[in-house]
């Protein structure tokens, strides 16, 4: 301890020294040499030091707490930023009540008063699960071969409630790309559906139109017509 005050005694110079005391206060710095540890409680319950390699702080009783009394503050923690600075990895703000984290500095993940908010991907590997619900009762995973979603519990709706707007099934073209095979066409209200991106069913108000051939394949085809008027069936 090069200055300070121990109990009210004066104390300096470079000699280590050990000392006790109930109150103290220093004007300088406090120096412990690698592997010197700074204890904390009766049991030495809290412990810093410097193992010549690494910082560490350890706390060996209960929790340990890191807090910012400050009105509107926060909790930082920076490390290295890949190009001899720092960066912020995590941040608790005292202003809106966010938990931050950062991928070198660039926020990816906030919470909010409604969930959180991810900026970028979310990646999760092959037969690990996306699951919804307080019972699992939707999941969306990809088990290394293929993707799937399941639900589990009562029916699963594809929506789109953006107005005159559509919704698509699309697959392989057959020629590395990808083209339409189902329609929800929410501007006209038609289902159509497609072989290879041509369209070839479609309903509308009165009934289905059909482009190309209909082929029935069964041991007796037929085609039952019924006129609504009468309730007669006419068979073709």
């Amino acid at each position: 301890i090069n200055s300070g005050t121990i109990d009210g005694t004066v104390i300096g110079g470079s000699t280590p020294a050990a000392i006790s005391g109930t109150t103290g206060s220093f004007s300088g710095n406090v120096s412990l040499g690698d592997n010197y540890e700074l204890r904390f409680g009766d049991s030495s319950d809290l412990i810093i030091e410097h193992n010549a390699s690494n910082g560490d702080i350890r706390n060996n009783t209960n929790d340990l707490l890191v807090r910012n009394l400050a009105d509107d503050k926060d909790v930082i923690i920076q490390s290295d930023d890949g190009s001899g600075g720092t960066a912020d990895y995590f941040r608790a703000d005292g202003s809106t009540g966010e938990a931050k984290i950062y991928y070198y500095g660039a926020e990816k993940l906030n919470t909010s008063s409604t969930g959180v908010d991810v900026t970028g991907h979310v990646s999760l590997g092959d037969n690990d699960e996306l699951r919804l619900g307080d019972s699992d009762d939707l999941f969306i995973k990809f088990n290394g071969t293929n993707g799937s979603v399941t639900a589990a519990t009562g029916n699963l709706y594809l929506t789109n409630t953006a107005n005159d707007k559509d919704v698509f099934i699309q697959s392989d073209d057959g020629s590395g790309g990808v083209t339409n095979y189902f329609a929800a066409d929410g501007s006209t209200g038609e289902a159509q559906l497609f072989h290879y991106g041509s369209e070839k069913l479609n309903t509308t108000s009165t009934g289905v139109n059909v482009a190309g051939a209909l082929t029935l394949a069964a041991a007796d085809p037929f085609i039952k017509l019924t006129d609504t008027s009468t309730g007669v069936d006419h068979e073709i």
